[in-house]
């Protein structure tokens, strides 16, 4: 009986495993960074639009916008002056005894709440605040999970170039389906 396989069997065909077509080569991953990056851009532009804005308004406590570094080693590639993670808060100008003034930032709503609170603010000035602080924590929010995406695919890139340095393979010499889905 003859148990080897014949030459054109001996290959593993990734078409006709489905789990394996789910997964994406490297030009998709490539692809993907740019397009992170792009949203990441839109994000900072739409985040600084959104902070003019906010200073043309009449608000008890004005708003402070705030570059949050890119923190995860895989992102030290990037630009960090450039690509941030957006951050607005609302702030008070506070004057010590010393005569020295300093800003006193409010990063929760309960902190928020008290101070409008000691304002005696309005029910309007206390529902802009609110819509604001909720649109700035959305910025925020959406600008970590950017980061986050940014991080896994740089992490996924770095996996792979890993993988053609210790196999001493170039770019070049591999098939189409590893380098594109």
């Amino acid at each position: 009986m003859n148990t080897q396989k014949s030459g054109k069997d001996k290959y593993l065909k990734f078409w006709e495993y489905k789990r394996l077509l789910r997964v994406r080569g490297i030009e998709d991953i490539e692809t993907e960074i740019e397009l992170k990056l792009v949203d990441l851009e839109k994000l900072i532009d739409e985040a600084q639009s959104f902070h003019e804005a906010c200073q043309e308004l009449y608000l008890v406590y004005p708003i402070v916008r705030e570059h949050l570094k890119l923190s995860n080693k895989c992102l030290v590639c990037l630009d960090l002056k450039k690509y941030y993670i957006p951050n607005m808060l609302f702030f008070k100008n506070v004057v010590s005894s010393s005569g020295r003034q300093s800003r006193k930032k409010f990063f929760k709503w309960a902190d928020i709440s008290t101070a409008l609170d000691n304002t005696n603010a309005s029910l309007d000035e206390r529902l802009l605040h609110m819509k604001i602080y909720f649109d700035c924590r959305q910025y925020y929010s959406r600008g970590r999970q950017i980061a986050g995406d940014l991080a896994e695919l740089f992490s996924m890139k770095e996996v792979f170039e890993e993988i053609l340095k210790v196999e001493n393979l170039e770019r070049k010499n591999l098939p189409s389906n590893i380098m594109v889905k």
